[in-house]
């Protein structure tokens, strides 16, 4: 569980997970109330965070392997759009492995999307 500043219930923060930069807020308040009062919304800081995400992830599958210290991390490699959809079918989910990476492939529409594992 990622803490909000106790002070702020419009705050948008970011903490680190996976090697990732994620933007979180109170789940209490919506983009639409912080807006309303000039804040900045999450989805505004993920976006933002969007293309640095990518291209450490770019230079985290480049390097191979992982640091230590880390189980999981997210990668970005250049991908065959075709092949893609090949794997995809006709469902919105894929999950294959391939050596020791797992991949998760899926198609929709999202605000956020995030994989998560559990018993």
């Amino acid at each position: 569980m990622h803490c909000q500043p106790a002070s702020d219930p419009l705050a948008v923060w970011t903490f680190v997970q996976a090697g990732e930069e994620i933007a979180a807020g109170d789940p209490s308040v919506t983009d639409q109330q912080r807006a309303a009062v000039g804040r900045e919304a999450v989805t505004e800081r993920s976006r933002a965070l969007l293309e640095p995400n990518r291209r450490r992830a770019a230079q985290r599958y480049a390097a191979g392997g992982l640091p230590d210290g880390e189980e999981v991390l997210r990668v970005w490699c250049p991908r065959d759009p075709a092949g893609l959809r090949a794997r995809l079918g006709q469902g919105p989910l894929a999950a294959w492995a391939e050596d020791d990476v797992l991949h998760v492939l899926w198609q929709g529409q999202a605000d956020e999307v995030q994989l998560v594992a559990g018993l």
